[in-house]
């Protein structure tokens, strides 16, 4: 009997003494006992109000309550996709805070921005079909905004790979840093590995022979004593969380990380992302010719920005 996506079943004499899953599979064989048993450890099943094991034994009369599955939740929806540039060979977007770039193993197929993009430019999977991120040739953590290149053709995915393996792109970043740099600029030099006990990237000395070489050069903008430095960050590395590492090392994590922040400093009540964007992205293109593309910060920041 089912009530209220309850089903209920009382059970018969025959069955008196039988194992729960034993008795579920006579009452209802459309389902074999295997499947009960792993609804019993799901925890669905019930025997006089009581949650059932699956060795337990039911008795004549014994009210045998199933529990509906839970319904699944919706994937969320991928996000719109803000375009800067678009041409036969590459696509040039505005990749918004809180956006991951392609999927993993968090972020299922569907919900990330290369879903978005494919969605409008399904040309890109013909570059990898087997792929689930065609066309991506670097990514942005999912936080930090900003301007991104999207390959369209082989080529251009052959080349612009090149390019960022050899360092010849153009990243420029701006980042809201705490505290008052000593100097007005400078080159940050510590290696990049990942940490054995915590399984996060941390800066290591130079000549770390388990860490890999990053270089980043930051020049002030701003300054807003004595709490906070606007800088221009060029990554001439490419390696994870590269600036975020960096900064952090000096002693003046960026305005917003969770991650790699120093207890002294107090996130701000009214920025709740990190402060870190992806200004300018410079390549050469099929052509060999240069080309730049630039995305001014986007309001949140810009809105925090108004209120030092």
């Amino acid at each position: 009997m089912k009530q209220s996506n309850i089903t209920t079943y009382q059970v018969p004499q025959n069955l008196n003494n039988a194992r729960i899953d034993t008795a579920l599979a006579t009452l209802d064989p459309s389902r074999t006992r295997s499947v009960w048993q792993k609804e019993i450890n799901a925890g669905r099943v019930m025997v006089d109000d009581k949650l059932a094991k699956k060795n337990h034994r039911v008795f004549e009369h014994d009210c045998i309550r199933i529990m509906p599955q839970p319904q699944p939740i919706p994937a969320p929806a991928p996000p719109d996709v803000n375009t800067i540039f678009v041409c036969d060979d590459y696509i040039i977007i505005d990749k918004p805070s809180g956006t991951v770039v392609h999927p993993d193993s968090i972020h299922p197929q569907g919900t990330t921005l290369i879903d978005s993009v494919i969605k409008t430019f399904p040309d890109i999977q013909t570059i990898d079909p087997q792929s689930n991120r065609p066309g991506i040739v670097h990514r942005l953590d999912r936080d930090v905004s900003g301007v991104m290149v999207i390959a369209r053709t082989r080529t251009m995915f052959d080349s612009l790979k090149q390019q960022f393996q050899y360092h010849s792109i153009k990243k420029e970043y701006l980042a809201l840093a705490y505290g008052i740099l000593s100097q007005p600029e400078g080159e940050i030099t510590f290696s990049i590995a990942r940490s054995k006990t915590t399984g996060k990237m941390s800066a290591r000395p130079q000549g770390d022979p388990h860490a890999r070489i990053a270089k980043t050069h930051y020049s002030v903008i701003q300054q807003f004593p004595p709490k906070y430095s606007l800088l221009a960050i060029h990554i001439l590395t490419g390696r994870t969380h590269q600036i975020r590492i960096h900064l952090h090392a000096l002693g003046h994590s960026i305005v917003g990380d969770t991650l790699y922040r120093q207890k002294k400093f107090t996130p701000p009540a009214n920025l709740n992302r990190i402060f870190l964007h992806s200004h300018v992205l410079g390549f050469n293109d099929s052509k060999n010719t240069y080309q730049e593309y630039n995305s001014p910060p986007p309001p949140d920041l810009e809105q925090f920005l108004n209120t030092l």
